[in-house]
């Protein structure tokens, strides 16, 4: 069984959720928040699998995490 829950790696569209509560008139359900900021580059071998942004927590955000963020410009 663990062999083919390793092979069957199902992650859900990012919108799938919120489309599905739209449709089910539940909108006011959901949380609008824009995003400012993600980090994708965390170590494959510290988290295998794991097909999302890095999630912050209220400690990360120390004055020298928000200047490293501030200098952050998008790539073309």
């Amino acid at each position: 069984m663990h062999k083919l829950h390793k092979l069957r790696n199902c992650i859900p569209d990012e919108h799938y959720v919120q489309t599905l509560f739209a449709m089910s008139e539940l909108e006011g359900e959901l949380e609008r928040r824009a995003m400012t900021y993600n980090l994708w580059n965390q170590s494959a071998a510290k988290m295998e699998n794991n097909w999302h942004p890095v999630t912050f927590s209220y400690a990360d955000a120390d004055t020298k995490q928000i200047n490293e963020i501030k200098v952050v410009t998008s790539h073309p």
